[in-house]
């Protein structure tokens, strides 16, 4: 057992610098690193070549509290507010769409508890899995249904996540008009080349990612301490990695303020070799077999209210003239939470995404129970 584990451990860290070698040229580019390494997740799960459930949970935590400061600290705050419109314009559009997928689903299914469903569904497609669970403890959802939704809600997002990365931006090309990022796009020409791996920049941007987490860790841990919402009893752990997420986002980007954080090029490889590890791990967690036992009628209920969503999601953004890469990274943001931002702009080669994308997701942690509660007493 032991030795299983460490193989597993020594697998999460080796392999997403061998799959990013790897797609540098061949026909795994196609895929990218970033689906590459979930998919490697989700074998190494398959197989059960993988870490104790709790250690891998901290492992994910620590990779996205490194992850988020690293690729933050070279944002341009000014680039992206330019664009910010469209941003706050998409999310709207995002909860409104959940909202409308989760009435319906709720509204015609025959289940005793559908309205439970899609009050919880509502909550996390708009935030993430801490809304999911206030809705559930608010409304007095049997224990059971609450885990029911996170498992199905686990198994339906998986498949989404790998849309997003490979299958929305073609798709979506003919339907949705491209962002004019040229004054974006030629910051990088500006900037100067990215230093060696092992060099004193690399140690200082590590070393303020670091101090980023830990900052991120004792401000966490110092709201659940106060925070006034009972629901916190009831899934500590999940609003304890909501916290840590955007408190981590938060200090990144007030770092992205300073000029010469902003010029630390070396946080940029090491924040994508920490998004990596955070795929690998992540990916492990998924149990396809407990997924294939899940309650049939729970499972095309989530997949019904995930695929409405997404569907009117993508028809109103059209209607209004989102443009196709800020329309993905929104609808990421708050059906996934901004956890998942990373991966996903690094998969849409597009870093300018980072940090609208991480700031919807912080306003669907904001709206996610609210929009839940008031869909429930809607229906």
């Amino acid at each position: 057992m032991a030795a299983t584990q460490g193989i597993a451990f020594l697998l999460i860290l080796i392999l997403p610098a061998a799959l990013q070698i790897l797609c540098r040229r061949g026909p795994l580019a196609v895929l990218g690193p970033a689906v590459l390494c979930y998919l490697a997740g989700m074998g190494m799960g398959a197989l059960e070549l993988r870490l104790p459930a709790a250690q891998t949970e901290t492992l994910v935590g620590v990779s996205v509290l490194l992850a988020l400061p690293l690729l933050l600290f070279t944002a341009d705050v000014r680039s992206w507010l330019r664009f910010s419109r469209d941003t706050w314009l998409a999310f709207g559009l995002a909860v409104v769409a959940t909202m409308a997928a989760a009435a319906v689903a709720g509204r015609f299914s025959a289940h005793p508890v559908a309205h439970h469903w899609a009050a919880m569904l509502t909550a996390v497609y708009v935030g993430g899995t801490p809304n999911l669970a206030a809705v559930g403890w608010s409304l007095g959802t049997p224990s059971e249904h609450i885990t029911l939704m996170h498992t199905t809600d686990a198994a339906c997002s998986a498949v989404y996540i790998l849309f997003m990365m490979r299958l929305a931006r073609p798709l979506l090309r003919h339907l949705l008009p491209a962002k004019d990022l040229r004054a974006a796009d030629a910051l990088p020409a500006q900037r100067a080349p990215l230093p060696p791996l092992l060099s004193l920049q690399s140690a200082v941007a590590l070393g303020l990612g670091l101090l980023v987490a830990v900052l991120s860790y004792g401000g966490a841990l110092g709201l659940l301490a106060v925070w006034p919402d009972p629901a916190v009893a009831v899934d500590r752990g999940g609003y304890l990695f909501a916290m840590l997420v955007s408190l981590a986002g938060l200090l990144g980007l007030a770092l992205s303020l300073v000029p010469r954080v902003r010029t630390l090029r070396a946080s940029e490889p090491l924040g994508e070799y920490a998004v990596l590890v955070f795929c690998v791990a992540f990916g492990s967690l998924t149990d396809i077999r407990v997924l294939l036992a899940s309650s049939t009628d729970a499972l095309l209920f989530t997949a019904g209210v995930l695929t409405g969503t997404v569907v009117l999601y993508y028809l109103l953004c059209m209607l209004l003239r989102i443009d196709r890469d800020t329309a993905i990274i929104v609808s990421c943001a708050t059906t996934q939470g901004p956890a998942f931002v990373s991966p996903v702009a690094q998969a849409l080669k597009n870093p300018q995404l980072l940090v609208p994308g991480i700031a919807a997701g912080l306003a669907g942690y904001a709206a996610g129970t609210w929009a839940g509660l008031l869909l429930y007493r809607l229906l």
